[in-house]
């Protein structure tokens, strides 16, 4: 029995540093004893056209042409040549058999040319021609994902990679879970609870979000629920930030992850007596909520207090903002 391995590069996710290379099974030969009909899977389908109608001969063997120019590039690593050649046949052959490949090499092109947005376009309508039974179609649901993470929509993004089908390839599951892991820290309220609890049960890759809803959780008080979602985690194989933040939801001790920025505030302190008073009460109402009883409070540690005086003048508020901006305060 003989087993053929064609050696082909990950796509390049933004954020990544390092290329993964995945081994991808071509062909399989099963020894035939003699005298007995070969036996073994079906073949795959072939691809379905963009567009159903049919087309002439003559546009059909000019379409095969296009495709096999495509793949010809694909072999040679030539990834422009690759997108030219599938938007040739997107753009002039949609109803040739076969030209949803197209879509598929014009998503991943895209990424690998660096131009991530244009991923999104291709990727759906190729998953959307394919079907979820189509081991690809996971493949363009995580460029998607990508895709909307280099148009900033983190929660978009989020929500494409916890939806791939749980028979997605391993190379599929491990990019969805590098962007989870990228992209997770940027969520939070709302946004977090609802990315944790959009697929039930949730999937093995969603481990990072697990994980920092564990730590909302713990943060809000709510320390039953946030083991459940740390030991949740855990059990999907968290690893890196994911296994240090959930174990220290299980331990108690969440003080490596609890930082808070510096609140910035900006009082006329020196200015009328009657803006004196009105900053007092302001500061003494701010001073309030960062007692050890106050609100702001977690964890026995409150967020740092810089106050500036624009000493009554308006014109000196946008030099003092910017003064605490540099100084990574919020809440100014």
């Amino acid at each position: 029995m003989v087993l053929t391995f064609l050696r082909a590069r990950a796509p390049r996710a933004p954020g990544l540093r390092r290329i993964r290379w995945v081994m991808l099974p071509l062909v399989l030969h099963a020894c035939t004893p003699v005298g007995q009909p070969a036996t073994g899977p079906e073949a795959p389908p072939p691809d379905p056209p963009i567009e159903a109608g049919g087309v002439s001969s003559t546009a059909e063997a000019t379409a095969a042409a296009r495709l096999g120019a495509m793949q010809r590039a694909l072999q040679a690593g030539d990834w422009e040549a690759a997108r030219r050649a599938a938007q040739a046949v997107v753009d002039s052959f949609p109803r040739a058999p076969g030209s949803s490949r197209a879509l598929f090499v014009l998503a991943r092109a895209a990424l690998e040319t660096g131009d991530t947005v244009a991923a999104a376009g291709p990727a759906e309508r190729f998953e959307r021609l394919v079907g979820a039974g189509d081991p690809r179609a996971a493949e363009a649901r995580l460029w998607r994902a990508w895709a909307r993470l280099a148009e900033g929509r983190p929660e978009a993004a989020v929500r494409l990679a916890l939806t791939l089908p749980a028979t997605a390839p391993s190379a599929a599951r491990d990019g969805a879970r590098a962007l989870l892991q990228r992209t997770v820290e940027s969520l939070a309220g709302d946004a977090l609870a609802e990315a944790a609890t959009l697929v039930d049960p949730p999937p093995a890759w969603a481990a990072p979000v697990l994980a920092e809803y564990a730590l909302q959780r713990f943060l809000a008080g709510d320390t039953a629920d946030a083991t459940r979602w740390a030991r949740a985690a855990l059990e999907r194989g968290a690893g890196d930030r994911a296994r240090a933040v959930a174990e220290a939801v299980l331990s108690g001790d969440v003080s490596a992850f609890a930082g808070f920025p510096p609140l910035g505030a900006i009082l006329p302190l020196t200015g009328s007596p009657a803006l004196r008073r009105f900053a007092r009460a302001i500061q003494e109402g701010v001073e309030v909520a960062l007692d050890p009883a106050g609100g702001l409070v977690r964890e026995g540690r409150a967020p740092e207090l810089l106050i500036r005086d624009d000493r009554g003048a308006p014109d000196r508020v946008a030099a003092l903002v910017a003064g605490l901006e540099e100084a990574g305060a919020v809440g100014v």
